[in-house]
């Protein structure tokens, strides 16, 4: 599916709609899923987690992870927040796999997984990159993304040394 922040912080799951006329049954074949009511998408799932307040900014898809860039005035613990420029990004995460009603952030103490504060500022963008500099040494994987305030790239090492 497709994903979107929704307007309480929730990530909205869909389906892939179909392609305009003459390509909507092509599209169809190809997986995308007819609508059930049309003008409207069809919701595989809510992913809830986040607040309005956390502006969910944008998202990378992992098969069991939702890794987000949060910016807004809910987005920075206040021990980090106090002395921060505007508009700090922290990359974190929800669980793909956990019922809508059990959505929450992953935190370190129940899921091994702490968020990362103070990212950048304004950041938009986040894709995977892994450095594959020689077949002798370990390689790296990477979240990187745009600090727009900079117009610099931000990179978080998720593996490797």
């Amino acid at each position: 599916g497709s994903f979107e922040g929704g307007r309480h912080g929730d990530i909205i799951e869909i389906a892939i709609p179909p392609s305009s006329h003459p390509y909507t049954q092509s599209s169809i074949e190809a997986g995308a899923e007819v609508l059930k009511e049309e003008g409207y998408v069809n919701i595989v799932k809510r992913h809830g987690g986040f607040t309005r307040a956390d502006h969910v900014n944008n998202v990378a898809v992992h098969p069991d992870l939702l890794l987000s860039n949060l910016h807004g005035k809910g987005a920075m613990k206040k021990s980090v927040r106090e002395g921060v420029a505007s508009s700090p990004t922290r990359l974190t995460a929800l669980d793909r796999t956990v019922p809508e009603a059990e959505g929450r952030e992953l935190d370190s103490d129940r899921d091994g997984f702490e968020s990362i504060q103070n990212v950048g500022n304004w950041c938009h963008g986040i894709a995977f990159w892994e450095d594959d500099t020689d077949a002798s040494s370990p390689s790296q994987i990477k979240l990187i993304s745009l600090d727009s305030k900079s117009g610099t790239a931000v990179s978080v090492v998720l593996v490797g040394p």
